[in-house]
């Protein structure tokens, strides 16, 4: 695997009806970048991660270049949100150090937030291609936990913050790309 001066990056060896996307997973793992910003390039053309290596008569040998994508970079916020101190303020999506999902003003930077009761600090995400490799749809890798996902799960009342309880709904949890990958969208 080669990036595209010709140096090589990573190696790769298997079967012929290995499929793209193991191929782009294992080698993401190789050179620590999320697989998902892996495209694989044979004669000019983006290799599809649905094909296997055979489908597009890749001989044993072959070197295939890599590109990596760049992403977008995003802060989430609400709406508004009626404040104790002011009427309205932005809250921006952040997480506490156990990865839980907080809503924060940006003003709180390095304060205690009094639902959480810790730290929420504030997440800028990159918009890269989904981990489940699905059309049309993104995912969002923590800028400051590069590795790390917004994941939204739907739950039952789960104990979030300090004793509080939350009514039945989504959650969003900070997570590892391996739990981001095993609870991806089907």
């Amino acid at each position: 695997i080669v990036n595209l001066a010709g140096t090589q990056v990573a190696s790769w060896a298997g079967s012929p009806s290995s499929s793209l996307a193991s191929v782009q997973r294992e080698i993401g793992k190789q050179i620590s970048v999320p697989a998902p910003k892996i495209s694989l390039i044979w004669n000019g053309y983006k290799l599809p991660l649905d094909d296997t290596l055979g489908q597009h008569d890749i001989p044993s040998g072959a070197e295939l270049q890599l590109v990596l994508q760049a992403g977008v970079k995003v802060q989430l916020r609400t709406k508004g949100y009626r404040g104790q101190k002011q009427p309205y303020q932005r809250h921006f999506w952040g997480f506490d150090p156990q990865g839980r999902g907080f809503h924060a003003p940006k003003e709180n930077k390095g304060s205690e937030d009094w639902f959480a009761r810790a730290v929420v600090t504030v997440e800028t995400w990159e918009l890269i291609p989904a981990l489940n490799n699905k059309v049309d749809a993104f995912s969002l890798e923590s800028t400051s936990r590069p590795g790390h996902f917004l994941l939204v799960r739907d739950s039952p009342v789960e104990q979030i913050a300090d004793g509080k309880s939350s009514a039945v709904g989504p959650l969003t949890w900070l997570v590892s790309q391996e739990q981001a990958f095993d609870a991806a969208d089907g």
